[in-house]
């Protein structure tokens, strides 16, 4: 089911007055993931409150009503990781993750980053498949070299993904 699309659709940095629809926005996306069989937990208020420690949080509205939510961080040596990306269902056509997107290719052009990495679930079509739809792809045989240090510092700090997830990338530009 979807809505009609919106006049307005913004994104933000998280705020207090977002923090319980951003709750409630996640543990929708990951009881879907989960009805997948991903093993997605949804966030809880202290996880929410830490995140934005070491992320970009961005919340994004359409009409002022918070629709969908995104954190995403620098990592050495100068990849971006999306760490979250939320969007209610009945908003997914009206190009909320795009302008959620748009917003961390913007932050990340700015810090020299050429890179974005996300764990999507695999079995899950609004986490693997949205991101494929989103331009990410699985990683190449032959990495850039950002990418193969980055994998190799990520993977010398335990496994980079969870059983059931997939790690996709995309280029910042």
């Amino acid at each position: 089911m979807s809505v009609p699309a919106p006049a307005k659709l913004r994104v933000s940095g998280l705020q207090e007055a977002h923090v319980d629809s951003v709750l409630a926005i996640d543990t929708v996306v990951k009881t879907e993931h989960q009805s997948h069989g991903a093993d997605a937990a949804p966030l809880t208020l202290k996880e929410l409150a830490q995140l934005p420690r070491k992320h970009n949080v961005r919340v994004a509205e359409a009409d002022d009503v918070p629709v969908g939510f995104g954190a995403w961080r620098d990592e050495e040596p100068g990849v971006g990781v999306v760490e979250e990306l939320s969007v209610l269902p009945p908003y997914r056509e009206h190009g909320v993750a795009e302008a959620l997107l748009d917003k961390f290719r913007e932050e990340a052009r700015a810090a020299g980053i050429q890179h974005l990495v996300v764990r999507a679930w695999e079995a899950s079509p609004s986490s693997k498949d949205a991101f494929l739809a989103l331009h990410f792809r699985p990683l190449p045989a032959e990495l850039p070299d950002t990418l193969a240090r980055w994998l190799e510092l990520t993977e010398a700090a335990g496994p980079v993904t969870l059983p059931g997830q997939v790690l996709l990338h995309a280029l910042v530009n």
